[in-house]
């Protein structure tokens, strides 16, 4: 829980517009129950490039941890994470995932 209060209003706002444009055009296929323009490959991007960003910033952080070079008496817990953008990149991970399974739906139900 009080890792909730490391979080500022924009963080608030930046975790906010992935899930708003995210809902638009998800809402926007579901009434029309069709794909006007294919971003498969967008999706899989910004999946693959979520994952790969929570990975390098866990990494970096473990690594200084136990790199005898960067070695300064102090603990690195799980609380030294930038934990904003790993909730960013789990939000946009989330958004991504929902419009590729919407988008390989909709193209299936087309066919």
């Amino acid at each position: 829980m009080e890792a909730l209060l490391t979080f500022t209003f924009k963080d608030f706002i930046a975790f906010m517009i992935p899930l708003f444009i995210g809902g638009l055009i998800f809402n926007r296929r579901r009434k029309r129950k069709e794909v006007r323009v294919k971003f498969s490959f967008l999706w899989l991007v910004l999946i693959v490039g979520g994952i790969l960003e929570i990975c390098d910033d866990i990494y970096t952080t473990y690594s200084y941890r136990h790199n005898h070079l960067y070695n300064n008496d102090t603990l690195t817990t799980v609380f030294n994470y930038d934990f904003a953008k790993i909730v960013f990149c789990g939000v946009l991970i989330f958004v991504s995932i929902a419009l590729l399974l919407q988008e390989l739906l909709l193209n299936k139900q087309s066919h």
